[in-house]
């Protein structure tokens, strides 16, 4: 579910990267539109989303953290080195391949 409201803005107001959605937490390589802030676009993931994941486990109440940790990606260099974190995080947390989605994306750098 998370995957799909990652990718649901991609084209439209933002341009999707790399993420890995673990158990715990997501890291996720995501550009905005000019037009279109980060911290708005992630409101409306994490609200929509909260929504059917409590629908469907029955629950209410907090289900993700206010907070995000934005780095500005700065030359192909840096973004390379996000790619391998993310793409590393899930073995690093000692989780199986089942426990974790990984979408990596195609980059043209300019």
């Amino acid at each position: 579910m998370v995957n799909d409201a990652l990718l649901h803005f991609h084209g439209l107001r933002l341009d999707t990267g790399d993420f890995v959605v673990m158990p715990n937490h997501v890291h996720a390589l995501l550009t905005p539109y000019p037009d279109f802030e980060l911290e708005n676009i992630l409101h409306s993931i994490k609200s929509y989303k909260a929504n059917q994941i409590q629908a469907l486990r029955g629950t209410s109440g907090r289900l993700w953290m206010n907070e995000s940790h934005d780095h500005i990606v700065r030359d192909g260099e840096e973004l390379i080195r996000i790619q391998e974190y993310i793409r590393a995080n899930p073995t690093k947390a000692g989780l199986r391949s089942d426990e974790s989605v990984l979408y990596s994306a195609r980059y043209a750098l300019q």
